[in-house]
């Protein structure tokens, strides 16, 4: 008798012990739910300008660590650890093609929502998806595609705001126990922690047009820049071969200093007039210049003069 005695008080000390005590694991909280009333005390609806304000009473969810709780309330346990959305080469539409997007948005469940978490926990992943490809096609079909590229960072923590925001304008909103709720926690009971998208890359044949339309840029301006350097080594050649005084007064002016700082007649090679020079235009171009007011250059080398200066700037502008 004494031994089932003991078992009898044994059993009804573990039954106490399971409906007035509970353990929350860490990272982890607990959601009451009244066995009678559900999971809310109080819920109030009003309505202003054609926006309603949902306001929800509910019990403070349990946080990690031992609970002396009320027996007429179940305990549903979320964990709140961190989760993740992957976006893997995503395709979206731009004003010069498409690019593909990669990238991390990192969640979890809101302490504030968790009654939303039990609503909508089968379609969670799939609400934030899509919002987040909705925001990102509505990001990247107004951009040219070399802007969308160079402005992912900007469009990241565009994503980030967006996800974060509480509801603006006609959108309903929600406040539990007094606090406002932020859009995604309304949506899905979440709460996002980061986004981070990376550099996209543009289609293989878009990314390839790019490459040669850079290429033939690129060949165009050098072998344009090459055929100014030889125009212009053949107007110097003129000019000072056919004046030799205006090529000794120039030399006195810039050694005298009323020239630019570096430059006079002899950065031409006069001597040689097919020859190339491959170094900056600039001294050239502050020589044309200074020549072109000269009243000692007859009108037709004026004309030559105001042609290069012009070719030179062009050239310089598209460097």
């Amino acid at each position: 008798m004494e031994i089932i005695s003991v078992c009898i008080v044994v059993l009804i000390f573990y039954g106490l012990f399971k409906v007035l005590l509970i353990k929350i694991q860490p990272n982890h909280l607990g959601l009451p739910e009244h066995i009678f009333k559900g999971r809310f005390i109080e819920k109030k609806v009003t309505q202003e300008n054609g926006v309603k304000t949902f306001n929800y009473t509910l019990p403070p969810p349990l946080p990690e660590g031992w609970h002396l709780k009320n027996p007429l309330f179940k305990i549903h346990i979320y964990s709140q650890h961190t989760e993740k959305i992957v976006l893997d080469n995503l395709e979206f539409q731009t004003q010069g093609g498409s690019i593909f997007v990669s990238g991390v948005i990192v969640f979890r469940k809101s302490s504030n929502a968790l009654f939303r978490v039990m609503e909508t926990a089968g379609t969670m992943r799939d609400t934030l998806r899509a919002e987040i490809h909705s925001f990102l096609t509505r990001e990247f079909v107004s951009k040219e595609i070399n802007s969308a590229i160079m402005e992912i960072g900007d469009i990241s923590d565009n994503l980030l705001r967006m996800l974060m925001r509480f509801p603006v304008g006609k959108e309903d909103r929600y406040l539990v126990n007094n606090n406002p709720l932020r859009r995604m926690e309304i949506l899905c009971g979440i709460e996002i922690l980061s986004s981070t998208l990376e550099r996209p890359e543009p289609a293989e044949e878009i990314k390839q047009e790019r490459d040669n339309i850079a290429k033939e840029k690129y060949q165009t301006v050098a072998k344009t820049t090459e055929r100014v350097q030889l125009l212009l080594d053949r107007v110097m050649h003129e000019i000072f071969g056919t004046n030799p005084d205006l090529a000794a007064n120039l030399a006195h002016l810039s050694q005298v200093g009323e020239l630019p700082k570096n430059i006079s007649y002899k950065s031409f090679h006069t001597s040689r007039p097919n020859h190339t020079n491959e170094g900056n235009l600039g001294r050239q171009l502050a020589l044309l210049e200074a020549l072109q007011s000269n009243s000692d250059i007859p009108p037709e080398q004026q004309t030559h003069l105001a042609e290069m200066i012009m070719l030179i700037k062009t050239i310089n502008g598209k460097r």
